[in-house]
């Protein structure tokens, strides 16, 4: 989502970019080798991802390889350079990522809206891009 609510039409809208129609549906079961497979080329065509992340609104419950793949694309995306966020998690599913450690070694963090999350990420590519941008002093006169 955009500033205003409406669905983001284009990645371009976003220099933190958006993936729509990745997955879809409310249970990340024996899918999730596809769900992860399919993120983690989409992230190796494009070299210059920082961030990922996965909104989970439609999602009501992960068994375990739902959650195996949630660790297992955190470890991988972050082999890439790329931190992993989640965004919209339900109660019961939260519940679920509270009884493991994900949370702990999650490399982005876990928003409450889509909309805060694409924002904070977008900020921090902005905020990262300035800084490499910005000429360094010369340590010698």
């Amino acid at each position: 989502m955009c500033p205003g609510g409406y669905p983001i039409q284009e990645s371009q809208n976003w220099q933190a970019g958006f993936l729509p129609g990745v997955y879809q549906g409310t249970y990340i079961d024996t899918n999730a080798t596809q769900i992860e497979n399919k993120l983690l080329k989409i992230v190796q065509r494009r070299p210059e991802t920082r961030h990922l992340l996965l909104a989970c609104s439609a999602v009501n419950r992960l068994d375990v390889t739902g959650l195996e793949m949630l660790f297992r694309l955190n470890r991988n995306l972050d082999h890439l350079g790329v931190t992993f966020s989640l965004s919209e998690v339900k109660a019961s599913v939260m519940e679920q990522l509270d009884a493991t450690n994900l949370k702990q070694v999650l490399t982005g963090n876990v928003f409450f809206t889509t909309d805060q999350g694409m924002r904070a990420l977008e900020w921090d590519v902005e905020h990262r891009s300035r800084q490499t941008s910005l000429p360094l002093d010369d340590p010698v006169q």
